[in-house]
This record gives structure tokens, C-alpha cells and sequence, in this order.
């Protein structure tokens, strides 16, 4: 046993069991994993309630409408985004956005309990929060930690997001009888609350050799103008980190539209009454496998390939994977497949991918971390909504395309994401050999 090892505490060397772990960083580990997991269930609260008001104040195409409103929402608030960012110390400002998460959430308790028919706002509003959320909260870790203790720590703080969304879905899904739909939008606004001074003790908790320099970059016309969004224009390797979200999203769309179609055509042959009830359990025994997967590759594997691979190689391994799993779908076109390479897809999505995504962004300016990852996990991600379902409409009702067409489609368009994954990752490496990058030697903040 090493000297290093000996100064660990009894929660950092459980820790030690799934990454590399050293005295001091348990702390800051504790404070961020309980902020992924309180934000996080505060979010999956609020899901079946944008989908119950939407679905019975309209039907699927105002749910479809209102998933492409989130797009023009977005953009619109990027500049104000900068504005705040710019405005407020950035210690302070992931607290400030919750604070106003919290606060809308009960401005559309107050609409929704006086009768108003709030479904669409609704819908547009909740899913902003799902990618806000995120996006704030992984936009503050790499503005903590340096680059090498990002690659060591972010799997492990990352598992924190997935168990926020499995006792979030499993809490709905008991309270909701209860509390219905104000009682959850609370509730949800209360945990937002209580998250605010969870990020601020993370923040006085990173050691100094962990701890990131704070590198920024100057304004100009177009990120004034455009926020985030205009430093991602402007960028060539934040441009491919966008890209590459929005063919994930497009190809994970495309795919689970592939899946669904064909889970209702095999619901058919059923009886009326049984039709619903095996779409049902289908989808929860697949979200369920999801969720258990996910987990175990989070805690289990990320870091392990992070550090033996580094972020540059492990970015590429899940869209490679997406694309065997697609081949492998399109050649045997049998419900256990199909499912089975979508548990792969999503998990590893969800996962590897995920963390590598993230970290991708340590070699970057404060504004990059928070303005530019703001606009890529919103305005970006919803775009790949759009292309896949612009993609579903021109294949399926002027192609006449069917389940294999799909497939194949999206098996090379995972191949394209590989070639840029791949891209991305040599800047990547480029950027974390710089020693601004590396770690600071002052913990004041």
C-alpha cells in the first residue's frame, strides 16, 4: 500500500475501487455526485407531467409541434444566457439558473391550478429544463477540475446522473396518483431549491492540484450578438463538438422511431385489449434494461477506459458500436435484436458517451464551458430532433423507406460520427497538452 493510499479516507477508497482517487478529492466527489442526483430527480418528476398535460389538452402532433418549439426557444434565450454569464460570477451562476428553473415551476403551478391549459407551454418549458439542467451542471464540473483530474473523476461523478433519473422515474411513477400535476411541479421546484448551495460546497471542496485554471477568451460582434451560439459558429473544434451531438441525436432519434414502429406493427396481430398493455411493458422492460446497463457501464467501466484509452480513443468506441449494432439489426430484423441493440445504443449514449462529451470540453475557455455547452446541449441537440424527424418524413412517406432502409441509413451515419469523434478527439489531445489546461496552483475561488 502506498503512502497516497494510506491518507485516504474510508469513502475515498471506496472510491478507489472504480477510478483513480486521491486524498482530498472525496469531498468535492461527495458534494457533486448528491447535486447530479438531487437536480436530476428534480427534473424526472417533471417528465410525466409535460407528457399527461400535453396528451390530454391535444394529441401526438401537438407533442411533435412542441418538441420543435423547443428549438426556436432556445435560441431565443442564448444571448440572454450570455448576458447572465457575463454579468454574474460564475461560482454564483449555476445557483442563479436553478433559482429561475425553481421559479418558473411555480409560476406554472399557479397557471395550472387556476384552470389555465398549460400543456404546450408546458411541454417547451420542461424540456429546456431537461437539457438546462445537464448542461449547467457538467458546464460548472470542468469549470472546477483540470484536465487529468476531469479524466479520472467524471465517470464517477456522472454516476450521480444516472441514479437522479432512476429514483426520479420510479418517484413520479408512485406520487403521481398522490400529488398529480402541481403537487410534482412543487416538489420538483423545492429539490431545484435545495440544490442551490450543494455546487457552492463543491466548489470550496477541489483540492488545488486538481483544481482548473480559469482561462478565458474575449468578446466579440457575433458572441455579443449570438451568445453561445456564436462562439460555436466561430470554432472549429466546438463546431465538431456540436456536430457530434446532433448526430447522435439523429441517429438515436431514427433509431428509436425504427424501434417503435416495429413494436406497434407486432402489436397488431393482438387483440384491442391487449395491444396497449404489450407496447407497455415492452417499453418499461426496455427503459429498465437501459437504466441497469447504463449504471453498470458508468460505475464499472467509463473511467477504467477513460484512463487506459484517454478521452481521445474512448469517444469513438460508442458510435462504432452504434454502427454494428445497426448492421446487426438490419440483418436480422427480429424484435430481440432490435431491442437488445438499442439497450446498447442507449446505454453506451447515456454512459461513455456521455462523460467523454463532457470532458471533451476541459481544454476550453470559461466561455466555452458555459456559453458554448449551453448552446450545444440545447439549441443543438434539439436540431438533431428536427433532422430526424425531417429524416422520418422524407424516408418513410416520400421514400416509402421500411425498417431495413432506416437501419443501414443510420449504420453510416454512425460511421460519419466516428470519423468526426475521431477528429474531435486529436484536438482534444492537442488542447489538454497545453499547460493552461493543466491544474491550478491556487484553490481560492
Amino acid at each position: 500500500m502506498t503512502q497516497e493510499s494510506l491518507r485516504l479516507s474510508p469513502f475515498e477508497r471506496l472510491l478507489s475501487l472504480f477510478t483513480r482517487i486521491r486524498p482530498g478529492e472525496g469531498r468535492v466527489i461527495a458534494w457533486l455526485l448528491l447535486n447530479a442526483t438531487v437536480i436530476m430527480l428534480a427534473y424526472y418528476l417533471l417528465k410525466p407531467v409535460r407528457e399527461a398535460l400535453i396528451l390530454t389538452e391535444g394529441d401526438a402532433a401537438l407533442r411533435t409541434y412542441a418538441t420543435g418549439a423547443q428549438a426556436l426557444v432556445l435560441i431565443l434565450l442564448l444571448p440572454l444566457y450570455g448576458m447572465l454569464f457575463r454579468m454574474q460570477r460564475k461560482s454564483l451562476l449555476i445557483q442563479r439558473v436553478y433559482f429561475l428553473l425553481a421559479m418558473g415551476l411555480l409560476i406554472f403551478y399557479a397557471l395550472e391550478n387556476i384552470g389555465l391549459n398549460v400543456g404546450f407551454a408546458f411541454y417547451v418549458y420542461a424540456g429546456a429544463v431537461g437539457v438546462m439542467v445537464t448542461s449547467q451542471f457538467w458546464a460548472y464540473a470542468t469549470d472546477l477540475f483540470s484536465v487529468r483530474a476531469g479524466q479520472r473523476l467524471f465517470a464517477i461523478i456522472a454516476f450521480g446522473i444516472s441514479v437522479g433519473g432512476l429514483l426520479g422515474a420510479q418517484i413520479a411513477k408512485f406520487l403521481y396518483p398522490w400529488l398529480g400535476a402541481g403537487g410534482l411541479m412543487m416538489l420538483s421546484a423545492g429539490l431545484f431549491l435545495a440544490s442551490l448551495p450543494l455546487s457552492r460546497f463543491a466548489g470550496n471542496a477541489v483540492p488545488a492540484r486538481a483544481r482548473a485554471k480559469q482561462i478565458s477568451r474575449a468578446d466579440n460582434i457575433m458572441t455579443k450578438a449570438l451568445g453561445g451560439l456564436g462562439l460555436v459558429l466561430q470554432d472549429r473544434y466546438l463546431l465538431s463538438l456540436a456536430t457530434l451531438v446532433v448526430m447522435l441525436n439523429w441517429i438515436t432519434t431514427t433509431g428509436e422511431y425504427v424501434m417503435s414502429d416495429y413494436v406497434v406493427q407486432l402489436s397488431m396481430t393482438l387483440p384491442e385489449g391487449e395491444r396497449q398493455a404489450m407496447i407497455a411493458a415492452f417499453m418499461g422492460d426496455l427503459f429498465s434494461w437501459i437504466t441497469i446497463f447504463s449504471s453498470g457501464i458508468q460505475l464499472l467501466l467509463v473511467s477504467r477506459i477513460i484512463i487506459t484509452f484517454g478521452v481521445k480513443v474512448a469517444v469513438a468506441i460508442p458510435p462504432l458500436i452504434f454502427a454494428i449494432s445497426f448492421v446487426g439489426m438490419a440483418a436480422i430484423p427480429a424484435l430481440i435484436v432490435m431491442k437488445w441493440g438499442v439497450i446498447a445504443i442507449k446505454s453506451l449514449d447515456y454512459s461513455l458517451l456521455n462523460t467523454c462529451r463532457n470532458a471533451l470540453l476541459l481544454p476550453a475557455s470559461r466561455e466555452a464551458k458555459y456559453e458554448a455547452k449551453t448552446a450545444i446541449d440545447t439549441f443543438f441537440f434539439r436540431c438533431g430532433d428536427l433532422v430526424a424527424a425531417g429524416t422520418v418524413f422524407i424516408g418513410a412517406d416520400l421514400l416509402g423507406w421500411g425498417h431495413r432502409q432506416f437501419l443501414v441509413f443510420d449504420a453510416i451515419l454512425a460511421l460519419v460520427m466516428v470519423a468526426i469523434a475521431i477528429s474531435a478527439g486529436r484536438e482534444y489531445a492537442r488542447k489538454a497538452e497545453r499547460p493552461e489546461f493543466q491544474s491550478a496552483p491556487e484553490p481560492g475561488r
